[in-house]
């Protein structure tokens, strides 16, 4: 978490231009990626658990279901179950955050794809090397679209995650070590992250 702390500032750092921050940014949900990864090795991280279990409360019944299920993942991400036309954030995002398997690469991430995303049509506009200036009222908006579509994924057929424990947190550890640390012939991409 402390890489990805460094990375996520370097990301935001308001002296940035797009093509850093989109840089930095593609790094970051790389990041997401394997740390999700790593937190599907073991069952006890598995967010889909916890949205099995809040089916099982309704005793067969889909709408209170599918209402507990938008439930379990608000309260494990935003707190507040997303309204489908709100788009600014709502008080206590982020109250309860959870880094479970399938919410790190899945909600966290989408979240950093709404910034991301400004910085790459930035690039696009062939602005890249211009100083990268957010526009907070597309990024709100964005957070607030994913965040009603991740939470209301009630299948979880948009945004897959795991549902079993898959791996060994031993080896994977081992390589992810291996990948985000200095290697002994050179300096690793990781370490150019300020």
């Amino acid at each position: 978490s402390k890489l990805s702390n460094r990375v996520y500032l370097s990301m935001t750092n308001t002296s940035r231009t797009a093509n850093q921050v989109y840089s930095d940014g593609t790094k970051l949900v790389e990041l997401s990626r394997d740390t999700d990864e790593l937190l599907c090795t073991e069952k006890s991280f598995l967010a889909y658990t916890i949205f099995q279990k809040a089916k099982l409360l309704a005793h067969g019944n889909k709408t209170l279901s599918d209402s507990y299920v938008i439930d379990s993942r608000s309260q494990t991400t935003t707190w507040i179950p997303p309204d489908s036309n709100s788009t600014p954030m709502p008080g206590l995002t982020d109250y309860a955050n959870k880094e479970w398997a399938g919410q790190v690469s899945g909600f966290y991430s989408l979240r950093h794809q709404c910034y991301i995303q400004q910085a790459k049509d930035q690039i696009n506009a062939k602005k890249g090397d211009e100083t990268f200036i957010p526009n907070k009222t597309l990024f709100f908006s964005c957070v607030a679209k994913v965040s009603y579509d991740w939470t209301h994924d009630i299948e979880g057929k948009r945004y897959p995650m795991c549902a079993h424990s898959v791996g060994d947190a031993g080896s994977l550890s081992t390589r992810l070590l291996t990948r985000y640390m200095y290697s002994s012939q050179q300096e690793h991409k990781w370490s150019q992250i300020k």
